[in-house]
């Protein structure tokens, strides 16, 4: 069994790796290593980097997805800034009127036209700020493709073994939303396993809050039941395979 691994959470509005890059290792592998011989299977944050190649080809065996982002990047965005304005004791009025205008701002460089101007709007001078930095980076091609990717409409192309794991606790890719989507959205796929992980943060370490300025402060790498989880959950898709 050969495991493909890779994660790619980074704080705040940068979270992408190019989805091809991915495609383009499990075809190498599978040239070195046949089908007859071996399974290959993908791991990490694979939703968020899935491709239309990835999921119509069939190319990976299985795949285990933790912490995977299934809803819209924009919607991710959005759910984190509500979780970071509420830690920084904002009004919930102006988390609303915030992330409005910032949601309409998504709206407005995906599908073109103008963003709202938040002079327009009572917000304090430093989030009017923010905000137009937020527009100058979504207008870049890294963060441009990052809001306008929504993984739901290529889940049913899935049609290989899936594990996906989501912390409770975890603040930069809800579990909630994001799991109940990939069920959802994987009806035809019967050989899935979507669970949430308790009281594990976006790393898979139990923890207090699951703020990311906890995560080097925790001595635990990764929650024992959960690398349990996954061995088990392999080696009967393997056996089965067989």
């Amino acid at each position: 069994m050969l495991g493909l691994r890779y994660h790619t959470s980074l704080p705040s509005v940068a979270r992408f790796s190019p989805p091809p890059v991915i495609f383009s290792i499990i075809v190498a592998l599978l040239s070195i290593f046949p089908f007859s011989t071996s399974a290959i299977g993908v791991k990490g944050d694979v939703f968020a980097d899935l491709n239309e190649d990835l999921a119509a080809e069939q190319k990976a065996d299985f795949i285990v997805s933790l912490a995977g982002m299934v809803i819209s990047g924009a919607e991710t965005l959005l759910s984190q800034n509500r979780i970071a304005l509420a830690q920084a004791g904002m009004s919930q009025e102006t988390i609303d009127t915030y992330c409005r205008i910032l949601g309409e701002a998504f709206e407005a460089e995906i599908n073109g036209g103008s963003a709202p101007d938040p002079g327009k709007y009572d917000l304090p001078d430093d989030l009017k700020q923010n905000y137009l930095a937020v527009l100058s980076q979504i207008r870049t091609p890294y963060l441009h493709y990052f809001i306008s990717l929504d993984m739901r409409k290529l889940l049913d192309k899935i049609g290989c073994p899936v594990l996906a794991l989501n912390g409770t606790k975890d603040l930069q890719v809800e579990a909630e939303s994001n799991l109940s989507a990939l069920a959802a959205g994987m009806t035809a796929n019967n050989i899935r396993k979507i669970e949430k992980v308790e009281g594990v943060n976006h790393l898979f370490q139990h923890c207090t809050t699951g703020a990311v300025t906890e995560y080097g402060e925790i001595e635990e790498t990764i929650a024992p039941e959960v690398l349990e989880t996954i061995t088990k959950w392999i080696q009967t898709t393997i056996q089965h395979r067989k």
